[in-house]
């Protein structure tokens, strides 16, 4: 069985390749000191800049800790963010100010 995230995941790389991004990995485990490590969703490039992409499928409210966690992802790589999200998604007040207080990108699928 094929799990909902994988089809979302699946539906994003789909819309940031129409929107011109080359694929660079998938599911990727990003390792953030010696003790923690997170895994990233994709890893894009678009001309010269990568990008972090996070994806989130269901109906739960993107939070400030989904959009602080992108960003330091980001960071570590030296690339900048991106937020797939459904069009069901809703934002809390602090998620929204972190987005464009750090220019995160969010395409809707």
């Amino acid at each position: 069985m094929v799990r909902a995230g994988y089809l979302k995941e699946s539906r994003c790389i789909n819309e940031l390749k129409r929107r011109g991004y080359k694929i660079l990995d998938r599911n990727t485990i990003l390792k953030l000191n010696q003790y923690a490590a997170t895994e990233v969703d994709i890893i894009a490039k678009r001309g010269n800049t990568l990008y972090v992409v996070e994806v989130k499928s269901g109906e739960q409210p993107i939070t400030s800790s989904i959009v602080l966690k992108l960003i330091k992802q980001a960071n570590k790589l030296r690339a900048k963010p991106i937020l797939c999200v459904g069009p069901r998604n809703t934002f809390t007040r602090e998620a929204k100010a972190l987005i464009r207080q750090y220019r995160v990108r969010v395409v809707v699928i």
